[in-house]
């Protein structure tokens, strides 16, 4: 006894088949199969459901395939003009790793640069408390005679 197969199934082998066809027979499951990184046997397996990592393969190996199709059975098998295909993940990672970009004066500053100069900042500031430190120390060891004579290092502005 043979297990029905599945409208996803059916419709999968239907764009393969034609896509065999398109290609005078050189196309083959097998094929379609390693394109898309799953094995021939996941085919039948697919009744069950089907990876949203191996429709990003299948959108990404054949732009042409209606995805729409291929899921929910809308529209035709092929799409006449190839839309961009966009990898998604791609991105995400690239906005992920650029959250806050700013352009100031043609200079694009991403969010880790904008930490960096952050952190030099802090730095520099930790530095001159250090100095302001060690000057009033040093005033305190030389005494008060020589505090008029040294110019007065206020902040201004």
């Amino acid at each position: 006894m043979t297990k029905q197969k599945s409208p996803f199934e059916e419709r999968l082998r239907a764009l393969i088949e034609a896509e065999s066809d398109k290609r005078k027979g050189r196309f083959t499951a097998k094929e379609f199969c390693e394109s898309v990184g799953i094995s021939p046997q996941a085919i039948t397996s697919m009744r069950k459901g089907v990876s949203i990592k191996t429709l990003e393969n299948i959108v990404l190996q054949y732009p042409h395939w209606n995805i729409l199709y291929l899921i929910a059975e809308k529209g035709e098998m092929f799409i006449t003009e190839p839309k961009a295909v966009i990898d998604v993940q791609g991105v995400e990672a690239e906005l992920t790793g650029h959250v806050l970009d700013l352009i100031d004066g043609g200079r694009l500053f991403t969010s880790a640069y904008v930490r960096k100069l952050e952190d030099e900042r802090d730095e520099c500031h930790r530095k001159s408390v250090d100095l302001e430190v060690q000057v009033k120390q040093l005033e305190q060891r030389l005494g008060s005679s020589t505090q008029g004579d040294r110019p007065d290092f206020k902040e201004t502005g």
